[in-house]
C-alpha cells in the first residue's frame, strides 16, 4: 500500500494557511463592527432623561451660565429649557433674549440678569448606552492596531519563506553531490 505525502513547496503551504487566517480575522473584524453598529443605531437601547426645576444661582450675562446639571458626568448631555424666570421681579424671561449652545446659557441681549432661576429637561447617554459606545470603539481600535502592525507580520513571513527557499537550496546541492567529500582521503 503507497501512501501519497503531499511535500510543502517552500514552505508555502504554511505562508497560505497565514494569509487565510489573516482574511478569516479580518472578516470576524468587519462583521464584529458590523453587528456593534447595529446595536448602537437600533433602539433598543435607550438614551436617559431627566430635568431640572427652578435651578437657583443662574444668570443670564455675556460670559454665560453653564447650566448645573450638565457638571454630573453625562455623556451626551443635550439640554432644552421650558422656562427662565427672573428671581428678582418673578418676570419671565422669553427665549428671544438668551441662547443656549450645547450647556451654556448666554445673554442674546444687552439686559444682564444677575440672578434667574431655570428649568430645563436634559437626555444623556444611559449607561448601556455608553457601555456600547465604548465597547465599539475598543472594538475598532483593536481592529486597527492589529491590522497597522500586519505589514511586520508580512516581513516576518518573508524572512521565513527566505531561510526555507535558502534551507532547499542546500538540500538540493547536498542531495545531488555538489557538497559530498570523499572519506579516505586526506590531504
Amino acid at each position: 500500500m503507497r501512501t501519497n505525502y503531499k511535500r510543502s513547496i517552500l514552505g508555502l503551504n504554511t505562508v497560505k494557511a497565514f494569509i487565510v487566517v489573516m482574511l478569516a480575522l479580518a472578516i470576524i473584524g468587519i462583521v464584529t463592527l458590523i453587528v456593534l453598529g447595529a446595536i448602537g443605531d437600533v433602539n433598543v437601547i435607550k438614551s436617559a432623561s431627566g430635568s431640572a426645576s427652578n435651578e437657583g444661582n443662574a444668570y443670564i450675562n455675556d460670559t454665560g451660565y453653564t447650566l448645573a446639571e450638565a457638571g454630573q458626568g453625562r455623556s451626551n448631555f443635550i439640554p432644552a429649557i421650558t422656562l427662565i424666570v427672573n428671581a428678582t421681579d418673578g418676570i419671565t424671561i422669553t427665549a428671544g433674549n438668551y441662547t443656549l449652545t450645547g450647556n451654556v446659557l448666554t445673554n442674546a441681549t444687552a439686559v444682564n440678569w444677575r440672578e434667574v432661576n431655570v428649568s430645563y429637561t436634559f437626555s444623556y447617554n444611559s449607561q448601556l448606552e455608553d457601555g456600547v459606545i465604548g465597547i465599539t470603539n475598543n472594538v475598532s481600535q483593536g481592529i486597527q492596531t492589529f491590522f497597522s502592525n500586519s505589514v511586520t507580520y508580512f516581513a516576518l513571513l518573508g524572512v521565513v519563506v527566505i531561510i526555507l527557499i535558502i534551507s532547499l537550496v542546500v538540500v538540493v546541492v547536498n542531495r545531488f553531490g555538489g557538497g559530498s567529500t570523499s572519506q579516505g582521503d586526506s590531504l
